[in-house]
């Protein structure tokens, strides 16, 4: 799943995240087009309950798909130079690790078991890398 190569002090990371945040993203901005289309379609009234709640969903879609592209990183080889630490966070006894980039966004990561957690810690603490 993950590896790390010496020469180019590289983290490798192989996932298949890209294609998972890249079908959410598509399917996130189809709801915002759907959203700004079905009032401007519709023989309702513009302040009508239903495009009332087009718009809020599109609104609440806009936001997620803005701070998914922001704030989030899919790079499968990430330099040692750029990733600022390692967090991990335990939300409903489910551990969720990410990785926090020197450029302000997040990579998550996603681990089969215990053992290649660990292993990844041992690696970044090996680099000089904080875990928290």
């Amino acid at each position: 799943m993950f590896s790390f190569n010496a020469e180019k002090s590289v983290l490798q990371i192989d996932d298949k995240l890209k294609w998972n945040y890249y079908l959410i993203r598509s399917a996130v901005g189809l709801t915002v087009i759907n959203s700004v289309l079905f009032p401007l379609v519709s023989e309702e009234p513009l302040f009508h309950f239903k495009n009332l709640i087009w718009a809020v969903l599109g609104m609440i879609s806009l936001i997620l798909l803005l701070y998914s592209l922001i704030k989030k990183s899919t790079a499968a080889e990430i330099p040692l130079s750029e990733i600022k630490a390692f967090r991990q966070k335990a939300l409903l006894g489910r551990k969720r690790c990410s990785l926090l980039l020197k450029n302000g966004k997040k990579r998550d990561l996603y681990f089969q078991t215990s053992a290649e957690m660990a292993s990844m810690k041992n690696l970044l603490a090996a680099q000089d890398i904080p875990v928290k």
